[in-house]
């Protein structure tokens, strides 16, 4: 299980523009076989840009993910993922599959 919490500032000088984001998530994986494992998270994370925008992302993840041998492993897995833009015209939804295969040579 793993719970991050974030917080981060930039400031900049010429233009003196802030930007702050700050966020949270959670993480459990679950290893019920010697070499599969699953995994279920979600997270939020707010940021404002210091010119008027201000966005707020939400993501949601679940899979499974297998290592055949030491050198070759295999993931698939759902993304959802949600930016809340203000203005609303910097708004979107994903909707992402992955299936990922890795080998080392």
């Amino acid at each position: 299980v793993s719970l991050p919490v974030t917080f981060n500032r930039l400031d900049t000088t010429p233009d003196s523009r802030d930007e702050s984001a700050w966020g949270a998530g959670g993480l459990w994986t679950w290893r019920f076989a010697p070499r599969t494992a699953s995994f279920l998270g979600t997270g939020w994370e707010h940021d404002d840009t210091g010119d008027e925008q201000q966005n707020d992302y939400w993501v949601s993840v679940i899979g499974l993910a297998r290592v055949f041998t030491p050198d070759a492993g295999a993931l698939i897995s759902y993304r959802y993922y949600q930016n809340d833009a203000d203005p609303s015209d910097q708004s979107f939804r994903e909707n992402r599959l992955n299936l990922r295969f890795s080998m080392k040579f």
